[in-house]
């Protein structure tokens, strides 16, 4: 399994976040929707978690021109931070305890 951690600065979180939600060329690439995660002190600060099978789909995709377009309608500012990541020991089962765990730390009751 590999993670791609990107960071980025947006004009509007709201408006980033229609088009991110609206953005099926991610979904086709085998990302799917992933983790977004805005900072405490600059909420328009986002970062993105994304966990995938294929790096070089992954690169294929961030290279893409379809990206580029959805990042200009997105109100994107600069260019993303990308950091790939392999976990080269976690199972399905790993991953599914790690994302609850992750649910439950995001919404403390």
């Amino acid at each position: 399994m590999y993670v791609g951690i990107i960071r980025h600065k947006v004009r509007n979180f709201a408006a980033w976040k229609r088009v991110y939600d609206g953005h099926k060329a991610r979904r086709a690439a085998g990302l799917g929707d992933g983790w977004v995660l805005r900072t405490v002190d600059a909420p328009n600060d986002v970062l993105v978690i994304l966990e995938f099978d294929d790096p070089r789909r992954f690169r294929k995709f961030a290279a893409s021109d379809e990206l580029r377009r959805a990042m200009r309608e997105a109100g994107v500012i600069g260019r993303p931070s990308v950091i790939l990541c392999r976990d080269p020991a976690a199972s399905a089962t790993e991953r599914r305890a790690r994302a609850s765990f992750l649910e439950v730390e995001a919404h403390p009751s």
